[in-house]
């Protein structure tokens, strides 16, 4: 509660006092128990309030997102976060701290975990432009295998029961992002199993079969298989058969 009570108090808290309250709640909120008690106790809307009024610090905007990211990991603090506006602050950061790679990774594992289980959350994820933000972190990172695995998780997590995102995803630029994923972490089990899921929940939808096809994955998909059997052989085989 200490560390709420210094995030509500905005006139007297410094930057870094606002900095560590979070990271400690975010460090908290690893544990499910501590999960429930920081919601209970009001410090969603706080945390999330604190990020919009210090939109000037990206290290504010990066453990805000490392605190969503755990926080979400619970069925009703994802509607909670996204109710607060939770989505929408994640996003602007994303947009403005598009160079900072830590904030980029974090913010992407917290949209992955607000598109786990919630449709409505992934809608509000597409409607408040988080799409194009996933996309440009995967464009201005390609070459970090952090950020490419979280961000092709949450493109696949975007997809599910999802018709209007799976299109929306494809007509964003995902495609090119993923193969590049694929191609250039071929080594990185996580980057493979997440791109080929993506690959395959967006071909749940007929009209992005023809996109996927014109990216010529099957080499790639042959080669993630062969590599990594367990973690991308069902999911190259489904794909392939669409193809």
């Amino acid at each position: 509660l200490s560390h709420i009570h210094r995030l509500e108090d905005h006139n007297s808290s410094t930057e870094d006092e606002s900095k560590v309250a979070i990271a400690e709640l975010a460090r908290l909120a690893v544990s499910y128990d501590h999960r429930i008690a920081i919601s209970a106790a009001g410090g969603i809307p706080v945390i999330i309030a604190t990020m919009a009024q210090r939109i000037d610090s990206p290290s504010i905007q990066r453990v805000g997102c490392s605190a969503i990211q755990n926080l979400s990991c619970n069925e009703d603090n994802e509607v909670a976060i996204a109710e607060a506006g939770g989505i929408a602050a994640i996003v602007s950061g994303m947009d403005l701290y598009r160079d900072n790679v830590k904030l980029q990774h974090k913010a992407c594992a917290a949209l992955r975990n607000l598109a786990a289980s919630n449709n409505d959350n992934r809608t509000r994820i597409r409607r408040d432009g988080g799409v194009a933000s996933i996309v440009a972190a995967m464009r201005q990172h390609d070459d970090q295998k952090h950020v490419q695995e979280v961000a092709c998780s949450a493109l696949g997590n975007l997809c599910l029961q999802n018709e209007d995102n799976r299109v929306a995803i494809v007509a964003g630029g995902a495609l090119p992002r993923i193969m590049l994923a694929l191609m250039a972490h071929a080594d990185v089990a996580g980057v493979q199993e997440k791109g080929c899921r993506a690959l395959y929940n967006l071909s749940v939808s007929p009209e992005n079969v023809p996109a996927i096809r014109e990216e010529e994955p099957e080499t790639v998909l042959w080669d993630a298989a062969s590599k990594f059997p367990n973690e991308c052989g069902d999911w190259t085989r489904r794909l392939l058969e669409k193809l």
